[in-house]
């Protein structure tokens, strides 16, 4: 990663904690969470952050993990639905879709669950 593109990212205002122990960067946003909750939430996410990727990252935020298919609100979703932070009543169709999109992604069967349900109640009731 080269400096400017590193000048060019920002800290997220919720997501940076600062006894995270694990940085992702979706579009231009750095997250600093902990590996701990996203490993209770996904065991196959523990896998596939174990296993070498051939990229030059170890999820530090000078070597990052980098989401390329993930936008920063969509893991800023995510996020707010594993830290249990702001699940809005009901949740929007957006919301849901960003938890099916990564949960089903990292093989999160709750989440994913949730999600589905939620965007069937969604089409079944519309507002």
């Amino acid at each position: 990663m080269n400096v400017n593109h590193r000048l060019a990212l920002q800290r997220h205002s919720e997501f940076w904690f600062e006894d995270g122990n694990i940085v992702f960067h979706a579009g231009n946003t750095s997250f600093c969470v902990h590996r701990g909750v996203l490993v209770r939430h996904s065991p196959a996410l523990e896998g596939i952050l174990a296993i070498p990727s051939g990229y030059d990252t170890n999820g530090t935020e000078q070597l990052p993990i980098i989401l390329q298919q993930i936008s920063e609100q969509e893991f800023t979703h995510f996020l707010n639905w594993v830290y249990h932070i702001s699940v809005p009543p009901p949740p929007e169709e957006q919301f849901l879709v960003a938890i099916l999109k990564i949960s089903h992604l990292w093989m999160i069967s709750n989440s994913t669950k949730f999600a589905i349900d939620g965007l069937e109640n969604l089409t079944l009731h519309p507002t």
